[in-house]
Order: C-alpha cells, then structure tokens, then sequence
C-alpha cells in the first residue's frame, strides 16, 4: 500500500480520540494524504506519546507474562514436592497425588493455586504424574550413577519379571563403595521385548555404556539364579565372564532359601514332618 494512503494506527482510529488522548488529526479517511503530512505527523510530539504509549503496555504485557511463568514454575516445583513426599512414606502416590494437592491448596497453599490454569490443564493426571516420576528418577539415577563411577568396584543386581499386561522387565539395581561403606541402590526399570540371555546381556551393556560405567570394574553379579541367568553355556553369567573373567556371580540368599524350602517340602510325607523339617532348615 503507499504510504500516502496509511494512517497512524498508534495515535487514533478514524472515528475515536487517539491513544493519547488527542483529538484525532482526522475523523475520515482519505486516499489522497499528501505524503509530506505524513513525514511531518510521524515527527510531532502526538505520534512520539503513542509510541511511548505503546511500548509501555508492551513491556507491561512481557512482566506479567514473566510473573504468570515464574508463579507456574513455582507451583510445578511444589507439586513434584508433594510426589516426593508420597513416594517418600510409600503412599499409592498415582491415587493420592491430586487429592493431597487439593487439600493443601483449601488449607492454604498460594503456590500450588497456581497449578490448575484450566479444566484440562490441572497437572494432576497420571500422565503428569509419570512425567514427574521420570523426571524426579533421572535425577536421582545420575547421582547413584556419579558415585559408581568414583567407587574402586561395583556390582549389579538383575531381577527378570512380567508386569500385568504381561510385558517383560529388567530391574537394575547396584552396590557400590561410598566412604568405605558398601552402599545398595535401585538404578532403573527397563522393558525388553523377551527374556532371553542374549537381550539381557544386551541391556546390560547397553546400561552400562548410557551410564559411562567401566565394565572391569564390576566385579560382582548377583540374580535369582534361573538357567537363564547362570546357564553354563550361554547365560548372562558366562557371556559377562567372556569379557571379565574375574566377575563373581552370586544367587540370591532369599531365592536359594526358596528354592531350598520348595524341595525339601517336596519329601515331606506327612504334616507331622513338617516342624521337624524347618527346625532342622533354620538351626
């Protein structure tokens, strides 16, 4: 459009006072504005208060963005303190989480007013509260992470299991030396899609390698002790050993008690043996 057909948007519409209160420098439209009134409007005092006028509700507009992302970010931090709190005393935090946050927002809770922002932006559902678990986890996992890297040796523990939706799981958990103490910790949970040696093993590496762990210094493994894990052949004992002959594989204390308490139940002929039987297990 040429600029002799433009009007000043800043200082007035064409039938209203101008931002700044003036009187507008023309009620109608024109097509033919000569462009030297133009060049002249644009230099006078009216034109220079609408621009001030203007970037100040502009930078009124950035700081109260700025206080409602600051006020959400605080409400976040609260509510994953309220997760941490759940998780800490080992509450159902998936059932308790939206109604503890409700009751500490009616008690008081200023911050935490501040989660809901809509009917569909509440920051209370599952999806939420798994984003925060993740988030909470990877924190915690990388200072564990840290401290088996600076340990002198680590180990780790493998559990093998199927959820309810019958999906496979590797459970990671390590053990290693802080201030000449032995420390144990759970590491993550990972979903493989079978339990054979060979994706164990796979994982395992895999683990080790994302976390920037040295392989020769693990010198420990302990699992509940199935072929799949101890087979002689091609278990992930002796595919680990191929690679750290001096590694030491250890079944599980509680699984062996299990195991050892399942057969020998297996010879009992009468519930009269029975007492006798686990007497002579526990002496």
């Amino acid at each position: 459009m040429p600029r002799a057909l433009m009007f000043c948007s800043l200082c007035q519409k064409w039938d209203t006072k101008g931002r700044n209160g003036s009187v507008v420098w023309n009620k109608i439209g024109c097509e033919t504005i000569r462009l030297d009134k133009v060049n002249a409007h644009e230099l006078s005092k009216m034109h220079e208060d609408s621009i001030h006028l203007e970037k100040n509700e502009l930078s009124t507009i950035d700081e109260t963005l700025g206080k409602l992302q600051k006020s959400e970010m605080t409400a976040l931090i609260d509510a994953q303190k309220v997760l941490y709190f759940l998780i800490k005393h080992h509450l159902p935090h998936m059932t308790l989480f939206k109604p503890l946050v409700n009751l500490c927002v009616e008690l008081g809770a200023k911050n935490l007013a501040n989660l809901s922002q809509a009917k569909n932006a509440t920051y209370t559902s599952h999806v939420i509260i798994q984003d925060f678990i993740d988030s909470q986890s990877d924190i915690v996992e990388e200072k564990i992470q840290a401290k088996m890297r600076s340990s002198e040796s680590y180990g780790l523990m493998l559990d093998e299991y199927t959820d309810v939706a019958t999906r496979k799981h590797l459970a990671f958990a390590g053990r290693y030396i802080e201030e000449g103490e032995s420390k144990l910790a759970f590491l993550r949970d990972v979903e493989i899609p079978n339990g054979t040696a060979n994706t164990i093993v796979e994982n395992i590496k895999d683990y080790l390698h994302d976390a920037d762990l040295d392989k020769s210094k693990m010198t420990c493994f302990a699992s509940d002790g199935p072929a799949v894990m101890t087979g002689k052949k091609n278990g992930v004992v002796a595919q680990l050993k191929k690679e750290n002959p001096s590694l030491i594989d250890i079944h599980c204390i509680n699984h062996r008690m299990q195991l050892a308490v399942s057969s020998a139940f297996k010879s009992v002929t009468s519930i009269e043996n029975v007492e006798e039987l686990l007497m002579g297990l526990f002496k």
